[in-house]
């Protein structure tokens, strides 16, 4: 049982410049870490605060400097982990990446190829893939990362249906894409649906 909060890449970056100010002994490990998750207990008073945010960002109710306020006391629970200070810095940059995730994002049922973003950044198919290495990822990865988030956000929307679903993110099979989103999340988009549905789950869009 559990619920979810989702934080942009704003929150995040407020939160990351926030703990460099506070924290001047942050050093970055010695070799960068291969997590892309960080785990911390929940204690009751951090709970508390974790409710009154996923509460009020179905409500729209919380002003915006408070919630920046709480989003950094829920991170400041990560903030003495051994990694967490390359993961908070890895994603307070603007990558290479980043910007290609929000172009897939930004028209996400189009059939985007790598010389469509390469020509958006301005940028050689081959300068392009050289920067993604060196970011330890691959277009191929971005865009399935873009389409696999897209697609959890439209089912948890419960307006739209696994094939509607499917073909609003670029599948032209309801049957591939419901492969491709099993291997992706270890559940299928109906077992996803089902679960969202259960009383006992509340998701933040």
């Amino acid at each position: 049982n559990y619920n979810l909060i989702e934080l942009d890449s704003a929150s995040i970056k407020n939160a990351y410049n926030f703990f460099l100010y506070e924290h001047a002994e942050f050093s970055a490990p010695p070799t960068k870490p291969t997590t892309k998750h960080l785990l911390a207990p929940i204690e009751t008073g951090v709970a508390r605060v974790f409710n009154l945010l996923h509460s009020s960002n179905k409500n729209q109710k919380l002003p915006q400097d408070k919630r920046e306020y709480l989003i950094r006391f829920l991170l400041s629970e990560f903030i003495y982990e051994p990694e967490a200070f390359y993961l908070f810095r890895e994603l307070s940059q603007n990558s290479v990446a980043e910007n290609i995730y929000n172009i897939i994002i930004s028209d996400i049922s189009r059939k985007w190829t790598l010389k469509d973003i390469s020509d958006s950044l301005y940028m050689s198919c081959s300068t392009l893939k050289r920067k993604l290495k060196q970011e330890n990822t691959s277009f191929s990865e971005v865009y399935l990362n873009a389409r696999m988030n897209k697609a959890a956000k439209l089912l948890r929307n419960s307006e739209y249906n696994v094939t509607r679903v499917a073909y609003m993110c670029g599948y032209d099979s309801a049957s591939y894409f419901t492969c491709v989103f099993k291997k992706h999340f270890k559940t299928t988009p109906s077992e996803f649906l089902s679960f969202l549905s259960s009383s006992q789950y509340q998701f933040v869009n």
